[in-house]
């Protein structure tokens, strides 16, 4: 059996130990045929000749590219996929890292399955800047997951997925002008084309900080442009699927903005507003009302959910 090249594309902006992490977990991996891509989105100190330093003899090809202007991480994905020439492309933030089984284990999953399979997506370990391990989850969907993805990002960051380049070139690159959820809207819109291949186990470790320094932080353009443009987007699909479906996927747009948004950053007010609009959509969903009950409390409440929450799942 051939065995395909996979192209992992790693965009970058001024982490450099990190993105040195990263790289060694994808020249530690078991798969044999990997050609590199690391996409600097314009650092204040290039990252290449922090690259050249390792021993990158066993890649079948290392492109590092760099943009002439801060674009973002999605614009620096774009880069890597049209740099590409694998049959596959991986996706790895330069905080993450793979077990050295992950490359491997996504091809086996996507050809046992069949032609059909357009995404594998594994499970991950989130650890804290200690390494400690905070909690972990298992992936277990697989095949149509549209209707699951409309309301639940069940396959979650960039980091956990390999996708066949034909399944990129049937639905098109991730959408840059989405200022958040620009994963989500991807998987949708492969879900919609391709299956999706769930690899149950741990094999992509991420990074948790308490900084709040991403792009979900800035709550008031998520309400005023991903959250509106999303709902606009995809709520004709949702309707497809029956009158009480589209009232569940856009309850679940708005528990995202509540529940994962407003309420970790401390805004509870606007947390109260967005659970509420979810409980009205869909009461049937126990999740929205537990949330619900603890933004009413405040964050005495929160801090204390937030403490059950890492015990639970520890």
């Amino acid at each position: 059996m051939n065995t395909p090249l996979v192209s992992v594309v790693i965009p970058s902006y001024d982490r450099p130990d990190r993105l040195r992490d990263a790289v060694e977990t994808v020249e530690a991996q078991t798969y044999d045929r990997i050609e590199l891509i690391v996409v600097d989105d314009c650092s204040p100190e290039p990252v290449e000749p922090r690259i050249e330093e390792l021993d990158l003899g066993r890649f079948k090809r290392v492109q590092c590219l760099r943009h002439d202007e801060n674009r973002g991480a999605a614009a620096a994905r774009c880069t890597g996929i049209e740099a590409a020439e694998g049959e596959f492309i991986a996706f790895l933030d330069d905080d993450d890292r793979w077990d050295e089984r992950k490359i491997q284990a996504q091809v086996d999953a996507i050809r046992e399955w069949g032609e059909d399979a357009g995404v594998a997506y594994t499970g991950m370990r989130v650890v804290n800047e200690h390494d400690e391990t905070m909690r972990k989850h298992t992936p277990e969907l697989s095949g149509d997951i549209t209707r699951t993805l409309l309301c639940r990002n069940v396959v979650g960051s960039y980091s956990r997925v390999l996708v066949r380049r034909n399944a990129i070139e049937d639905v098109g690159y991730p959408d840059v002008t989405f200022p958040s959820w620009q994963d989500l809207e991807w998987w949708i819109r492969l879900s919609t084309e391709w299956e999706f291949v769930a690899v149950p186990e741990p094999l992509t470790i991420v990074y948790q900080s308490d900084e709040h320094d991403q792009i979900s932080d800035d709550f008031d353009t998520l309400v005023e442009q991903t959250y509106p443009r999303f709902l606009e987007k995809y709520r004709p699909l949702a309707s497809e699927f029956g009158r009480l479906f589209e009232q569940k996927m856009r309850a679940w747009a708005a528990f995202r903005v509540g529940g994962y948004n407003a309420l970790r950053l401390g805004r509870f007010s606007e947390a109260r507003r967005y659970l509420l609009t979810a409980v009205r959509r869909y009461p049937l969903e126990r999740v929205f009302w537990i949330y619900l009950l603890v933004a009413l409390t405040g964050k005495s409440g929160y801090e204390g959910a937030k403490k059950i929450k890492r015990f639970i799942t520890h």
